[in-house]
């Protein structure tokens, strides 16, 4: 059984054909409320008390066959007398081998290598097994492997978990399941829930691209949105959603607020989270990329001087949960008409905010930040 603080609860998309694949891991681990020892009194089968284990390491230690020595006659059968010695390469718990079915119940003979058998421990390392009986011809010499030791079964104790609560925003008809994802359990075990049958009527998540008016100017709270994208888009990197720069306003303040969902960790590569530019020239007022090496975000503007101005952002995204970003751009760099720089206010602000709280703001002081007419 896993440790409690292995222990989790995931959301699992189930196919039409059958299959599943995990589509959001909580991060909500589960704690005993009660706890049954390992050492509870279990009747074990009566030819196997505890099985065949280690000595000290009984945790990470397996057993394992170093030497089987047969007898030294390599064109002879086995015959009633024979001894076979079993070394193994740790210091054994030596089980019971008083008899052939306690040493079948710890041994696998690639060859039946006798009808009756009586075994003693010679040392903690070594077994001498005596053949008592036997009715079939063996051959010495094919007696070639060692034997595998077959490790005694898992006992399974019950245990019992409690969390806080968990839900999930799921955008995408179909069918999900609850999974509770225990690393070191057997995987013949059941652990999904009963089918959820999410219907296509459920309100769709929304991607919101709004512009604010300027600071001086009196404002209310949310301001409709210029451009919205409604339903789930799922990118990989090398596809994107274009918006061409004539399709938004031009004001010197604006945001952009959406819902994201990462899917794959970092990947050694810059991908791109959104990137305003024509795509020939370095502009790139404003972007932002993931880090190649962590899911911290990478944030650009462009300026005269510098085209590739930023920061990246204080904390991580997470992995495999829904988390609501925004971007907050005000510009109040300024250019004359004759395209003189006018050193009386020169600044950008870039405010990164997860889930409403803000984690990054970027200023740029004494210097014009560059627009550009890329989409």
């Amino acid at each position: 059984m896993s440790r409690s603080h292995d222990i989790h609860v995931a959301l699992v998309r189930v196919g039409d054909d059958g299959t599943d694949f995990v589509v959001a891991e909580s991060q909500v681990l589960l704690k005993p409320t009660e706890f049954t020892p390992d050492a509870i009194a279990i009747e074990h089968d009566s030819h196997q008390e505890e099985g065949l284990t280690c000595e000290l390491d009984v945790a990470t230690c397996e057993p394992t066959v170093a030497t089987l020595v047969v007898p030294n006659r390599p064109d002879g059968l086995l015959m009633a007398g024979d001894i076979l010695e079993v070394e193994f390469e740790a210091a054994t718990n030596q089980p019971r081998v008083s008899t052939k079915d306690d040493i079948d119940a710890i041994l696998d003979f690639p060859i039946d290598i006798g009808d009756q058998l009586e075994g003693t421990w010679i040392t903690l390392k070594v077994l001498r097994i005596r053949i008592l009986t036997i009715t079939t011809d063996v051959w010495v010499a094919n007696i070639t492997q060692v034997p595998a030791v077959k490790l005694r079964p898992e006992v399974l104790h019950p245990r019992h978990f409690r969390a806080t609560g968990i839900s999930y925003r799921i955008a995408v008809p179909g069918v999900y399941a609850w999974r509770l994802v225990i690393p070191d359990a057997p995987s013949q075990l059941e652990l999904d829930s009963s089918h959820l049958e999410i219907s296509a009527d459920c309100a769709p998540a929304t991607v919101i691209y709004v512009v604010e008016s300027t600071r001086n100017e009196a404002r209310s709270w949310p301001p409709p949105p210029v451009i919205q994208v409604r339903g789930t888009v799922a990118l990989d990197g090398s596809h994107a959603l274009h918006l061409p720069d004539t399709s938004v306003p031009h004001t010197p303040s604006w945001s952009l607020l959406f819902w994201i969902y990462l899917s794959q960790d970092s990947t050694g590569s810059h991908r791109t989270l959104f990137y305003k530019g024509p795509g020939h020239n370095q502009h790139r007022t404003p972007s932002a990329w993931l880090q190649p090496h962590d899911r911290r975000l990478i944030l650009r503007v462009s300026t005269p001087d510098n085209m590739d101005v930023g920061m990246t952002t204080t904390s991580e995204l997470p992995l495999h949960e829904w988390v609501l970003l925004s971007f907050t751009f005000d510009n109040t760099s300024a250019v004359s008409l004759n395209g003189s720089k006018d050193d009386r206010n020169k600044t950008f602000s870039y405010v990164y905010a997860i889930n409403g709280k803000v984690d990054t703001e970027m200023n740029v002081h004494h210097s014009v930040v560059l627009p550009n007419s890329g989409g």
